[in-house]
């Protein structure tokens, strides 16, 4: 089902879009918004993103876009579910939320869509 990335292969082809959540104090974050020359942050100014935002990233990162999305504890596997749903479920990287483990991912994706391209990478996974 989910192919789960190590930290020398985050950042490698392999998935069309990447899925972040707004974490400006997440180092992982920084990286990411460092390298689209902080388009992440800039997207809100100085407020937490509210809404999903999708940016094209085919010219800085090897995909096409980078989805970011508000972070909700009890929601997030749901949203992240949807939002893929919503652009028609390309292959897709997750970067897990802080705190957060890909186990939630296996235990609340729907079945019927678990034989799709999807990878994942867990910072606590190191």
């Amino acid at each position: 089902m989910f192919k789960t990335l190590s930290y020398f292969q985050k950042f490698l082809p392999g998935s069309h879009l990447w899925l972040i959540f707004f974490e400006p104090k997440r180092d992982l974050f920084k990286q990411i918004n460092w390298r689209t020359g902080f388009l992440l942050q800039s997207l809100n100014g100085k407020q937490p993103v509210s809404h999903p935002v999708l940016v094209d990233t085919q010219k800085i990162f090897p995909n096409k876009s980078l989805l970011c999305l508000p972070f909700k504890k009890e929601f997030w596997v749901a949203d992240v579910y949807n939002s893929w749903k919503q652009l028609d479920k390309p292959s897709f990287r997750i970067f897990i939320p802080s705190a957060q483990n890909g186990k939630q991912l296996y235990e609340y994706w729907p079945q019927q869509d678990q034989s799709h391209n999807l990878s994942y990478y867990e910072e606590s996974a190191q």
